[in-house]
């Protein structure tokens, strides 16, 4: 939901702008499809590039995932989870739903009881999983000729705060940090953007995670400079 944001004005909108300012001496041309969906984990996203990267033949793919995977599951992991055909075709309709799509951006998160289990056994998408499905972005990515950019997710309060925070809020750090090793160990290219938003505090936030437009604003213009670098001379998406 942080990626798919508002109507208007997202990071994603606003760094395709932002990619364009210097089009006439550069001579390239960004196009930045938004690909977010509220209350996606990496495991829902997977499926999803799974099935739209031939249709988009980016030139690179940016991944974002965090939030949503360590939260706590309701029943069974993401993976294991099969829905009935009711609760399918339900969800479709609530999200062709402009008033649910707005509840579920604005309603605040309710904090989890705190509980006993492991966070492995809880997560929405146990972070060995998490790992595991980033690894499949980077390979279907590759297959595709897509460079790939990895993301940490951000979030309001500092991460030795969030840090103590019982239950899974105060797993998103770890997570964060997971991906940043696992990047390094493997040699793709991160953007810390948990880094750029540490200590912050509440002004580029609208709750504990999604962004205010300033913090809309803020993350592509952190990015904007990392990913023309790294970005082949047509299009991005």
């Amino acid at each position: 939901s942080n990626t798919d944001g508002p109507k208007q004005g997202s990071w994603p909108e606003v760094l395709q702008e932002l990619l364009n300012q210097d089009q006439a001496s550069s001579g390239r041309r960004y196009e930045v499809v938004n690909a977010g969906v509220a209350g996606y984990s990496s495991h829902q996203g997977l499926l999803r590039f799974q099935q739209d990267v031939g249709t988009y033949e980016p030139d690179m793919v940016i991944v974002s995932f965090g939030w949503n995977d360590v939260a706590q599951a309701v029943g069974h992991a993401d993976h294991e989870f099969q829905p009935s055909w009711l609760q399918v075709h339900l969800l479709r309709v609530l999200f062709k739903s402009r008033l649910y799509l707005v509840l579920l951006e604005n309603l605040p998160l309710k904090r989890a009881p705190a509980i006993d289990h492991d966070q492995s056994e809880i997560a929405r998408v146990p972070l060995t999983r998490y790992l595991a499905n980033m690894e499949q972005f980077a390979n279907l990515a590759k297959q595709h000729g897509a460079s790939v950019v990895f993301l940490t997710r951000p979030h309001r309060e500092p991460a030795a705060s969030l840090s103590k925070l019982p239950a899974w809020r105060g797993k998103v750090p770890s997570y964060n940090a997971a991906l940043r090793s696992w990047t390094k160990e493997r040699g793709f290219s991160l953007f810390d953007v948990e880094a750029v938003f540490e200590n912050l505090g509440a002004a580029y936030f609208s709750d504990e995670c999604h962004f205010t437009m300033d913090g809309h604003r803020k993350l592509a213009e952190a990015l904007a400079p990392a990913l023309s670098r790294e970005a082949r001379p047509s299009h991005a998406a």
